[in-house]
């Protein structure tokens, strides 16, 4: 059952840019968590937890994998297209995962999801050195979505964050109920047990 519409979502002033599909997968409540390595642009190459509540970036930048599930696709900032972000997430805990681990880590997306391995593969040997950071999240489907006017040198580029206008969303609804996204917890913090992660704090985000 869905949880009841919340009134008293968190502004937020920045945004993840992920994967459309994996939005996607957050938005129906198949997944429960982003694992990271960190982008190009982002600070040392690695990637950190700026925020506890911030908004969802849809992008294909760098996902242009054969295989992709049909409807994923939604348009690039980078392309000239205008954005449209529907979900906003709380971090409610996170993970650093041993680089030697990565492979499997993603794995276990791919597993959850039934879609194929390669569209993880780039992120898996990406940066072979560095830790996996998994950050679990309770997304929130927003009823009147944001969108962000094409504009590639504030939004573009291979970064993980990008700063927006403060935006307190209205008519928000947790994707999962407290139950069920309790029991998806469960299984997700045994599984990254049983490839040696470290959970991490995220309190100070």
């Amino acid at each position: 059952m869905r949880a009841r519409a919340s009134a008293d979502a968190p502004a937020v002033d920045v945004a993840l840019k992920e994967w459309s599909l994996i939005c996607d997968a957050l938005m129906t409540g198949e997944h429960i968590a982003i694992a990271r390595k960190g982008g190009v642009r982002d600070a040392k190459g690695a990637f950190r937890l700026e925020r506890r509540h911030f908004a969802l970036f849809p992008t294909n930048f760098h996902a242009d994998v054969a295989g992709a599930p049909e409807g994923t696709r939604a348009g690039d900032m980078k392309a000239g297209e205008s954005v449209s972000m529907r979900l906003t997430a709380t971090a409610t805990r996170a993970w650093r995962v041993p680089a030697s681990s990565a492979e499997a880590c993603f794995a276990l997306f791919s597993e959850s999801s039934g879609w194929p391995k390669d569209l993880f593969a780039k992120r898996a040997n990406f940066k072979p050195s560095n830790e996996v950071t998994v950050v679990e999240l309770r997304a929130y489907e927003v009823a009147d979505a944001l969108t962000l006017p094409p504009d590639e040198q504030r939004y573009g580029g291979c970064k993980s964050w990008i700063n927006i206008d403060s935006w307190r969303p209205a008519n928000v609804r947790a994707v999962l109920s407290d139950e069920e996204f309790a029991e998806k917890s469960s299984a997700l913090g045994r599984d990254l047990a049983a490839l040696g992660a470290t959970e991490i704090d995220v309190t100070n985000a």
